[in-house]
């Protein structure tokens, strides 16, 4: 009940307002409902708005007028559509919480591809991403381990903060 309070008491978070300007394929296929938008074959090149990825932190909540072109991959590694309804929230666990529960909870590979539905129009989405206290060393939640299922190695928030940036700036060192 009380584990994350003093995780928690200065946590660093981010409301993102993303604008997807409007998207014209202009000989770029894109796939008709029920095509998985984006195509889901191992190999096939894929035109992203936004790249796959995960959230770093312990979870991110989303809203967005309209959820068509975001797919999260399966655990079979396909790319499903994710279907929300008009006002209501996205939630996707994040790394370090996937690190907390020694990867009970997962948190999902996803991206964002062109909608058939949506080409031409802009699209907007609304992430808040919430990360705890820098200082935080986020180290195995004891009932999420056993013989079976050893914890990983505990890493300080900033530090995997710092890891993830510089990989996605194409960097594999830590940051000074």
């Amino acid at each position: 009940e009380s584990f994350f309070d003093d995780k928690m008491e200065d946590p660093f978070t981010v409301l993102r307002m993303l604008n997807y300007p409007e998207y014209e394929t202009q000989g770029n296929a894109a796939a008709t409902e029920g095509e998985n938008c984006g195509g889901s074959k191992a190999g096939m090149k894929v035109n992203t708005r936004n790249g796959e990825h995960t959230d770093y932190g312990t979870l991110t909540v989303l809203w967005s007028p309209d959820s068509r072109g975001l797919q999260a991959k399966s655990r079979d590694g396909q790319w499903i559509d994710v279907i929300a309804p008009k006002d209501q929230f996205i939630i996707n666990i994040g790394d370090l919480m996937m690190h907390w529960t020694n990867e009970k909870w997962v948190s999902t590979l996803h991206r964002v591809v062109p909608h058939p539905a949506t080409m031409g129009k802009r699209r907007a989405s609304y992430p808040f991403f919430h990360m705890p206290n820098p200082e935080t060393i986020v180290e195995c939640i004891d009932s999420c381990c056993d013989e079976a299922n050893p914890p990983k190695e505990p890493i300080l928030v900033k530090t995997h903060l710092e890891m993830k940036v510089s990989k996605a700036l194409g960097k594999e060192e830590k940051m000074s």
